[in-house]
């Protein structure tokens, strides 16, 4: 494989670390394979749970994360979508703990969950989810997982459509969720 770029910047940083036994093409080839290990080190020290990432990537669909020389802003835009947009509540999480982990983050780890939602983005969304929920029948980003992160929340804290009231919902009907609400299929297809 060739990989061919101009950057005056990136050429006096190579060039600096080169000598003569060790070309800058050669310290960028080493360099790189090194950011790549560092990268999947750092993601596998992340601890966030497939709901947390579900909303992660929501709140980052579409952002640009340059120049690489500044902190990235997941932070800033999961915290902004989740207070604004109310995605803790659509993906049933608790976002201010959640905008806490992003903060204590290290710059290597922040640079992995960047690398990691941009992977997201840009996979066939074939191979990104890996079962489909038992309740409603969405997508499941963990294959663990029987449930989607809205139906789990709504087993753990839901008792009843909040249209009609029905409960025992799970048994009988499947489980919409909009905007926080619950309701029982039934009340969904008449909305």
């Amino acid at each position: 494989m060739v990989i061919s770029f101009k950057d005056s910047q990136l050429e006096r940083v190579c060039g600096d670390r080169a000598d003569n036994d060790t070309s800058p093409s050669l310290v960028a080839k080493r360099d790189l394979e090194r950011y790549y290990l560092l990268l999947n080190h750092a993601e596998s020290e992340l601890s966030f749970t497939s709901a947390e990432y579900s909303a992660i990537y929501d709140c980052c669909n579409g952002t640009m994360f340059e120049p690489a020389h500044l902190q990235p802003g997941v932070v800033f835009n999961v915290q902004d979508a989740l207070l604004r947009q109310g995605f803790a509540t659509k993906h049933g999480i608790d976002g201010d703990a959640l905008v806490v982990k992003l903060r204590s983050l290290t710059p290597v780890q922040s640079w992995a969950l960047v690398d990691k939602i941009e992977r997201f983005w840009r996979q066939d969304s074939r191979t990104i989810f890996q079962s489909i929920c038992e309740t409603c029948g969405t997508t499941v980003l963990d294959a663990n997982n029987k449930y989607c992160d809205a139906c789990l929340y709504f087993r753990k804290h839901a008792d009843a459509c909040d249209s009609c009231g029905t409960r025992d919902l799970l048994d009988r009907v499947t489980v919409g969720v909009d905007r926080g609400k619950y309701f029982c299929k039934a009340c969904q297809t008449n909305s």
